[in-house]
């Protein structure tokens, strides 16, 4: 019970967890009262209440109660330095050494001229690797050359030569680039496992293509859309493009082996698809041909949202100065995405935030990246990802794995 006098209003210490019955009884000019209302309630405490609406309060867990992305049955994403599932401390991943064939697509830059080649990669599960030069595409090999790799927990790894890069979550796709500042020289390799059993009717369904070409005068990057039946034939759209050409349409068939390696058989783009079929490496010319390049391929997904694309992920992106810069992007799950990395021929950091949109069939944009607008897609395992910048004055391409 309180006096308040004349106020027309009242303060008082609650706490947490307590029951409360108020009225409030007042008094005229001739000392006549009257009671109003009784309201009964609780005070519900602020550790109950579930702030990021995850379905858990502090009190039952939730060690970040303002973000639906971390709480008790959250899943964790090793090695990002968030507690996303509220364990304690973040996952450290752990990583096996790969094992079995690989197909390595390469494009190169060597001596002021470019070129595309294959090779074929044989790991045995230990930091022993075998690649054997492709001379003829496609079985016509080359001297088996040993080499090592050194893996770390988190998925990334060096080779004797100094190149660098990662494995994805699923083992199926490994990249990697020369690091070498000095040389003039750039080579950056997608290595995709082989399967077995592959036929036609694998590859049907709707995809993106991002792809970066140089042909004689122009270096242009450029999206298609395309659509493959089990016939063998793939009717595609070109959707946007920074070279000097009108956009196109048309169809091509396709071979597919039994391992998985592909080829486009009217421009000869050769390649390969994942033994879980969501994403394709191709180069766009072999050995010294007029036309070079890299051709990402992904399968489309259904319902996706910004929330499909959360955690850590490795970048190489290459541009024409030529170089290549090697991030890490991290991406929130809410449509942030924060990146750092360094400058492969100054070694200066590149640090920076953006925003992104991911659209239900994976067409993903990323708003800024340096000030400069990046689309492309996410494959539909979510692991990998490849993203251009259309604008005429930096067509560099950016090869992006889980």
């Amino acid at each position: 019970t309180e006096d308040v006098g004349g106020d027309t209003s009242f303060q008082a210490v609650l706490w947490d967890g307590a029951s409360f019955t108020v009225a409030v009884q007042a008094y005229d000019a001739q000392s006549n009262s009257a009671y109003s209302n009784i309201e009964q309630f609780t005070i519900t405490p602020f550790y109950d209440i579930d702030n990021d609406s995850d379905g858990y309060t502090e009190n039952q867990g939730d060690c970040d109660d303002t973000t639906a992305a971390i709480s008790p049955i959250a899943e964790e994403i090793c090695g990002d330095g968030i507690d996303q599932d509220c364990s304690g401390s973040d996952e450290i991943c752990t990583v096996s050494y790969p094992s079995g064939e690989y197909l390595a697509v390469i494009y190169q830059y060597e001596q002021g001229v470019e070129a595309t080649a294959y090779s074929l990669i044989t790991m045995d599960g230990s930091s022993s690797v075998l690649r054997q030069q492709m001379i003829i595409w496609p079985d016509i090999l080359g001297q088996s050359v040993p080499a090592n790799l050194e893996l770390q927990p988190d998925g990334s790894y060096s080779m004797e030569n100094g190149d660098h890069g990662d494995i994805s979550q699923d083992q199926e796709v490994l990249i990697q680039s020369d690091t070498n500042p000095t040389d003039g020289n750039v080579n950056i390799t997608t290595n995709v496992k082989k399967s077995s059993g592959k036929t036609s009717a694998d590859f049907s369904g709707q995809y993106y293509l991002v792809g970066y070409s140089n042909e004689t005068e122009y270096i242009w990057t450029q999206i298609y859309e395309m659509t493959c039946d089990q016939s063998r034939n793939c009717p595609f759209d070109q959707l946007m493009t920074s070279g000097p050409y009108p956009l196109e349409s048309g169809s091509f068939d396709f071979t597919i082996s039994s391992d998985g390696t592909m080829t486009f058989e009217e421009d000869e783009v050769k390649g390969i698809m994942s033994p879980d079929e969501s994403f394709m490496a191709f180069g766009a010319g072999f050995m010294l041909d007029e036309s070079q390049g890299s051709l990402f391929v992904t399968r489309k997904g259904s319902g996706m949202t910004n929330s499909d694309l959360n955690g850590k992920y490795a970048v190489i992106e290459y541009n024409n100065f030529p170089e290549t810069n090697y991030l890490e992007f991290v991406f929130d799950g809410s449509g942030n995405v924060y990146y750092t990395g360094q400058y492969g021929s100054f070694g200066s950091p590149i640090t920076g935030a953006s925003t992104y949109t991911l659209a239900e069939d994976g067409f993903l944009t990323i708003h800024s990246f340096r000030g400069k607008t990046m689309q492309g897609a996410l494959s539909s395992d979510k692991e990998e990802f490849a993203v251009v910048h259309l604008g005429d004055s930096f067509p560099g391409i950016m090869f992006v794995f889980k």
